[in-house]
């Protein structure tokens, strides 16, 4: 039986397609940029991270995370 957590298993998944696939890369890379571009310069710090994981997991505009 394994005892790798779930959790640990997709983010080594994840992190590896990220690695390995231009295509997701940049997708990636597209999501984070367009997050950073939405954001008002006097955007503070914690509200931008938040903006862009998100962005990065897919939660839309008025969605809350935890």
């Amino acid at each position: 039986m394994s005892n790798v957590n779930p959790l640990t298993e997709a983010i080594t998944v994840l992190r590896t397609s990220i690695i390995n696939d231009k295509d997701i890369y940049n997708g990636f890379v597209s999501s984070i940029e367009s997050a950073i571009n939405e954001a008002k310069p006097y955007t503070k710090e914690r509200d931008l991270a938040v903006a862009i994981l998100n962005r990065v997991v897919g939660i839309e505009g008025g969605e809350q995370g935890l």
